[in-house]
């Protein structure tokens, strides 16, 4: 059975990608999490720290099964393109 699209913005895909149950949350759900490319753009890190230091770990939205999580382009005037 088809899941049903949700769209997300960059500071959901970033809490999701933080819990790092994207994949169970979207599958127990049944949704498939939806980004558009600028909003994906935006995802960029997650922050940790180890012994004092800060550490940056990217958040790899190409990790996930596009049954999970798709990254789709808008195109057209009021997209810029």
């Amino acid at each position: 059975m088809p899941r049903t699209s949700l769209l997300l913005d960059a500071c959901i895909a970033i809490n999701l990608a933080a819990t790092d149950r994207l994949q169970r949350v979207a599958r127990e759900l049944g949704y498939t999490f939806t980004l558009v490319q600028q909003a994906a753009a935006e995802v960029g890190y997650l922050s940790d720290t180890s012994a004092g230091d800060v550490i940056l770990a990217p958040i790899g939205l190409a990790r996930y099964d596009r049954r999970d999580l798709i990254v789709m382009t808008m195109s057209g005037p009021a997209f810029g393109s």
